[in-house]
């Protein structure tokens, strides 16, 4: 930025070269949604990312391919090794050995890929695996616009699979956040023993912008509850013993002295295949109450971000990329003399209904603000909450949305003169 600014100096007109310096000058970060992605997992000590080739997905592994080796204290320098794979089927489930083996393991993917790793998930959810599959929406079904944005896999990543089986998704909301979340999404994985699905989307991943130098002083590598072995032989454990927690001590795939089973129908304790019915509503109790855990334990500024005028009735909600859009439009109604503010929803699933019910309160109108067609992220909160949006404001042309375009409408709403639903449409873009 400064060179250009040099630039503009010596060869453009006065009036191009009039832009005041910021102060004093920063070391900062021109990054990606992508490469900030990337740079959070080799930040948590990722050791196997497997992927297939598919848009924009892609562009995560070939930067982690390109930068696989990083500094360590003492000069040596280590990486995560990069495998990519026949399909996404053998990438998930290949991601989940390394998982079992005790490396913190991620497979990335689009939505077609994903549709085509739900089998495996579901392996994943059934043997407890901590593993993190990172989702680029685009634009669906089929191959849809496979080079656009859109929000509409909530549903699929919160649903995919057959049968039911605890899973965390979480979605980030700018460049800087997809840092530090792709890095707690290995700590959510192992700490408590399940898939973790980061959705992203195009328009976040695509966005090129300058941020602040990351910081990392309260990151922290969780890596769960482990077995510790004895020493002694143990002739079959408990993997999947049940405690209150429904939490496991995990032991390692070649641990010495144990060994477990590891299979993908329902199973006892030590996991020996298993149909009794008292023992198939244990287990399936066992692993639902780590969704009950997660909503206890994560911080509500985890769960949801409020941004803005926190007294104010009038109330955005929203999740992901399109909070950057939500914030401009927020920024412009306060010029304009209207209070407002902003939920933005960071943990998608298990739902955070309780912190988002609190918040909400006094919400007058609510508006819900999503880049799809049905307004997924609104069916889903009144199915968790029994209340839905007052008004409903999408977009599904593949391209993002603005505060720019989002403002008037918001203006509309506020004054009572706008419908229930507003589609956000430009033939232009």
């Amino acid at each position: 930025m400064v060179i250009a600014h040099r630039y503009a100096e010596a060869n453009l007109e006065p009036a191009f070269a009039s832009l005041p310096r910021r102060g004093e000058e920063q070391e900062r970060l021109l990054l990606t949604g992508t490469q900030s992605t990337a740079l959070g997992k080799l930040q948590a000590g990722m050791g196997f990312q497997t992927y297939y080739p598919i848009s924009p997905a892609t562009d995560e592994s070939t930067f982690l391919e390109r930068h696989n080796s990083v500094p360590f204290s003492g000069g040596r320098r280590a990486g995560p090794l990069l495998l990519q794979v026949e399909d996404e089927l053998a990438a998930i489930t290949m991601a989940s050995g390394a998982a079992l083996a005790g490396a913190r393991s991620a497979t990335s993917t689009s939505g077609p890929g994903f549709s085509l790793m739900t089998e495996g998930m579901g392996w994943a959810g059934m043997n407890e695996v901590p593993v993190v599959i990172t989702l680029y929406q685009r634009g669906g079904p089929s191959t849809g616009l496979p080079t656009r944005t859109d929000q509409g896999d909530l549903q699929t990543a919160i649903r995919g699979g057959h049968g039911e089986f605890p899973r965390m998704v979480i979605a980030s909301g700018s460049v800087e956040a997809c840092f530090h979340d792709a890095a707690l999404a290995f700590n959510y994985a192992e700490r408590y023993q399940l898939p973790v699905i980061h959705l992203l989307d195009k328009a976040l991943t695509s966005t090129l912008q300058t941020v602040s130098r990351f910081e990392t002083g309260n990151l922290r590598v969780d890596r769960g509850l482990r077995f510790e072995a004895t020493g002694d032989s143990i002739e079959a454990m408990p993997r999947f013993a049940l405690t209150e927690s429904g939490i496991s001590p995990r032991p390692l795939l070649g641990q010495k002295g144990i060994h477990f089973w590891s299979t993908g129908v329902e199973h006892s304790e030590e996991g020996q295949v298993s149909e009794d019915p008292v023992v198939r509503e244990q287990m399936m109790e066992k692993r639902a109450r780590k969704l009950e855990r997660i909503l206890e334990e994560l911080p509500p500024e985890e769960q949801v971000r409020l941004h803005g005028d926190h007294e104010a009735r009038f109330t955005l909600l929203t999740w992901g990329s399109t909070t950057g859009a939500v914030l401009d439009a927020m920024q412009r109604l306060a010029a304009a003399g209207i209070r407002a503010r902003t939920l933005q929803l960071r943990l998608l699933w298990p739902f955070p209904g309780e912190v988002l019910e609190k918040v909400m309160q006094g919400a007058s109108p609510l508006v819900v603000i999503e880049c799809n067609y049905s307004g997924q992220l609104n069916r889903l909160l009144r199915e968790q909450t029994g209340r839905r949006g007052d008004h409903l404001v999408v977009k599904y042309s593949g391209r993002p949305i603005s505060g720019e375009a989002l403002f008037p409408v918001l203006q509309a709403i506020h004054a009572g003169e706008a419908g229930y639903r507003t589609v956000l449409r430009n033939p232009y873009e």
